[in-house]
């Protein structure tokens, strides 16, 4: 059975409540789902990355799992920090920091950011950043507002 998103964002914020106040999607990837949320033990942003519940079975659910674990051990700035992670009435999830920003697949073709009218590959941009920092989110790439 495949969750249609509205019916899943529901699910997500009755199964995260009272801890997170989900806001709205982020992202959406064959495997996941990343959501904009709120934490409200420390009123701040949060991302929510969960896996989508079609695909939960049990050796994907500690794949996705040790994703988490691994990520969370992980420091370097082009890396997003995993603050939690676990099980909510059936929903395997991992919580992350914010990053607001665009995807590069949103900004491919938009001369404003460069890329397309310099031709300049993802790959590249990816290495040398060309003076802006890309993070890799569940194979979605960002730029973040900041530009940090």
């Amino acid at each position: 059975m495949v969750v249609r998103l509205p019916m899943l964002i529901e699910r997500v914020r009755r199964a995260l409540a009272p801890d997170y106040e989900v806001q709205r999607e982020v992202a959406g990837g064959g495997m996941g789902v990343v959501f904009a949320a709120r934490q409200a033990s420390l009123d701040r942003t949060v991302a929510i990355k969960i896996l989508r519940p079609e695909l939960a079975t049990a050796v994907a659910a500690e794949r996705f799992l040790d994703e988490g674990r691994i990520l969370a051990r992980l420091a370097h700035p082009a890396i997003v920090p995993v603050y939690d992670a676990g099980e909510a009435d059936g929903l395997f999830y991992y919580v992350m920091e914010f990053v607001d920003g665009e995807t590069l697949a949103l900004v491919e073709n938009d001369e404003t950011h460069g890329v397309a009218e310099t031709g300049i590959g993802f790959e590249d941009l990816a290495l040398d950043g060309h003076d802006r920092t890309v993070l890799e989110i569940d194979g979605f790439l960002f730029i973040p507002a900041s530009g940090a």
